[in-house]
C-alpha cells in the first residue's frame, strides 16, 4: 500500500510539472506575441505620423486627399486589431487617435509603445495589482498599462487578451 501511494505521489507530481510547463509555454507564447504586437503597432503609429501629415498638408493647400485619407484609415484599421480605437478630427482634416480606455497613442506625433519581454518564466512570476507597474511584461501606451490590472485597461483589440 505505501509503494502504491508513493507511485500515486510520483504520478501527480509528474503530472503537476507537466500542467506547470504547458502553463510556461503559454505564458511564452503570449508574451511573443506581445513584443510582436508592440512592434507592429510602433510602425503602424509612425506610417500613420507621415500619412498623417500628408493628409493635412495636403488639406491646406487644397490638394485632394482622398486616397491619403484612405490609407489613413487602413492604418487605424490595423492598430484597431490590436487595441480599440477611437478617432477625434479635427481642423485640417487632422486626427487624435486614444484607445478605448482614452489613452492618446497619436496627437500629431506617436505616443510610446512600450514592452519588456519577460527573461524567463516560472511559477515564482506573478502579475499581480501590487507589482503591475514594475512586473516583467507590462505594456504601455504614453507610460500607462493597459492590462486588466492597469489604471486604464484596453477592453477590446488582441492586446487584452494576451
Amino acid at each position: 500500500m505505501q509503494r502504491a501511494a508513493v507511485d500515486k505521489a510520483k504520478a501527480m507530481t509528474a503530472s503537476l510539472n507537466t500542467a506547470s510547463d504547458a502553463v510556461q509555454a503559454m505564458r511564452k507564447d503570449a508574451d511573443t506575441e506581445l513584443k510582436q504586437s508592440a512592434d507592429a503597432m510602433r510602425k503602424l503609429l509612425s506610417d500613420l505620423e507621415s500619412v498623417n501629415n500628408g493628409v493635412v498638408v495636403g488639406t491646406r493647400s487644397g490638394n485632394d486627399v482622398t486616397d491619403l485619407v484612405d490609407r489613413r484609415d487602413q492604418i487605424v484599421a490595423e492598430i484597431s486589431k490590436y487595441v480599440g480605437v477611437s478617432v477625434r478630427s479635427r481642423g485640417d482634416n487632422d486626427i487624435i487617435l486614444t484607445t478605448d480606455s482614452g489613452i492618446v497613442m497619436f496627437d500629431k506625433m506617436p505616443r510610446s509603445i512600450e514592452f519588456s519581454p519577460t527573461s524567463s518564466f516560472d511559477p515564482s512570476i506573478r502579475m499581480d495589482n501590487a507589482t503591475a507597474a514594475r512586473r516583467p511584461g507590462a505594456f504601455k501606451i504614453d507610460g500607462v498599462d493597459i492590462s486588466a490590472n492597469g489604471c486604464m485597461p484596453a477592453r477590446s483589440g488582441s492586446l487584452p487578451g494576451l
